[in-house]
């Protein structure tokens, strides 16, 4: 485990709670500004943890840096949301947990077990931006998706409206199908992306860029 942050007070914070868990050890932990440090010798750390605020540009910067050199190491963020543009770039850069503060007692642990498990914890507001109001769901990242998974123009735009959250019979009145075709269409989506429901294809869409990044939350 590796806990990384600009505050000191709330990266003690973190790993005072952390210390508290069997089973989770903090390897290191420092500031932003080291980053080459905190992610080479975070090697052997499962869950990588940013504390701070993901509207900051040194932040997205940060996780897309680490990105490249711990591409399969997973990341929790406790903290500020930024633009759902932002929580897009998250996403893409590796993010697979979301916690807004205050947090309740045992629920970073409780995240950082289930993120190291396979699953995305998102938070209320990253769950509305990605069109859902589950909060936690498996995103089966041991199947990695295709990097251009064959979606058909058709798939896509299904797609692009399931992200957005919107339901199948209304995916269906923008697109002038039948409910059943859409649900039709989300199948074959999910499968071609390796997931195993709608909130896990949004995840996978926006971590593979397929997602258009102006469209709408």
């Amino acid at each position: 485990m590796t806990i990384c942050g600009d505050s000191a007070l709330r990266r003690a914070q973190a790993q005072k709670s952390l210390d508290a868990e069997d089973g989770i050890h903090v390897v290191i932990e420092g500031t932003i500004s080291h980053v080459r440090t905190l992610v080479e010798q975070a090697e052997n750390a499962h869950v990588l943890l940013l504390v701070g605020d993901l509207r900051a540009p040194e932040a997205t910067a940060f996780l897309d840096y680490a990105r490249r050199i711990r591409p399969a190491a997973p990341w929790v963020v406790v903290g500020e949301i930024g633009s759902p543009e932002e929580v897009r770039t998250a996403l893409r850069a590796g993010v697979y947990g979301f916690i807004q503060e205050p947090m309740r007692s045992g629920q970073l642990a409780q995240v950082i077990r289930a993120v190291a498990a396979g699953c995305v914890v998102l938070s209320r507001q990253v769950a509305h931006i990605l069109g859902t109001d589950n909060c936690a769901h498996e995103a089966r990242r041991n199947v990695p998706p295709a990097e251009n998974p064959a979606l058909s123009t058709r798939e896509r735009e299904v797609l692009q409206l399931l992200a957005r959250g919107l339901s199948n019979r209304d995916i269906a009145s923008r697109l002038l199908l039948s409910p059943h075709t859409v649900k039709e269409h989300v199948s074959i989506v999910c499968e071609k992306l390796g997931v195993n429901n709608r909130v896990s294809a949004a995840v996978r869409a926006v971590q593979a860029g397929i997602l258009e990044s102006s469209a709408e939350p």
